[in-house]
């Protein structure tokens, strides 16, 4: 993994372009368990990780991973790489942790990306990009009978010069790591080896 990519980047390079991440303002031990219990599934602690080169074939997504990051005060938390499964109420979730919660996410089928910030006093706060913002609005025009009937609506957005910037200013630091197939162990490459403090997992596969 090249540290000159985007995360963005990183995160579009499983299959399908579609992703859904949390970044969250909160310790690790509280993220990681009201996860699992949000989820109802077990999970596992301090997965060794492991120097490698940039992704192998013999690496793979890192859905259900929760990584606290060396001095940052945001866990990450990759709900779901390589397709697009939100969580079911980030707001709620950020309510029950008493912090701001932000969903980074990227949909292949509408090409929609966005940020979406909650916070526990229940604001929703969302960010796109222009090129994005543009993009959606393009779909909406052309779908517009079809969503109207649906009863879909356009969300209005906050426009960013980008989503780097925009963890940038928050105190988000990303990183990029990917799992062997049995989920038993995390690879990253040596740019990222030294702000990894710990990594969380889901363990059965979501």
């Amino acid at each position: 993994m090249d540290q000159s990519e985007t995360f963005q980047d990183y995160v579009g390079d499983f299959g399908n372009y579609s992703w859904v991440v949390l970044f969250v303002n909160a310790p690790m031990d509280v993220v990681s368990k009201v996860y699992g219990e949000t989820l109802q599934r077990e999970m596992g602690h301090n997965l060794p990780i492991t120097t490698s080169l940039p992704k192998q074939a013999d690496q793979y997504d890192p859905t259900g991973a929760v990584v606290q990051v060396i001095d940052s005060d945001w866990v990450i938390i990759f709900h779901h790489v390589g397709r697009y499964r939100p969580l079911d109420s980030a707001s709620d979730f950020s309510q029950q942790l008493q912090a701001k919660v932000l969903v980074f996410s990227g949909e292949d089928t509408s090409g929609t990306v966005d940020c979406e910030l909650f916070s526990p006093e229940n604001t929703k706060t969302r960010y796109q990009t222009t090129a994005d913002f543009d993009e959606e609005a393009e779909i909406y025009e052309e779908m517009a009978e079809e969503l109207e009937a649906a009863g879909v609506s356009p969300q209005p957005s906050t426009i960013i010069d980008s989503y780097e910037k925009l963890f940038q200013s928050l105190g988000i630091q990303t990183i990029e790591l990917t799992l062997d197939e049995s989920r038993s162990k995390a690879f990253v490459s040596e740019a990222y080896q030294h702000q990894i403090q710990r990594v969380d997992l889901i363990c059965q596969p979501l």
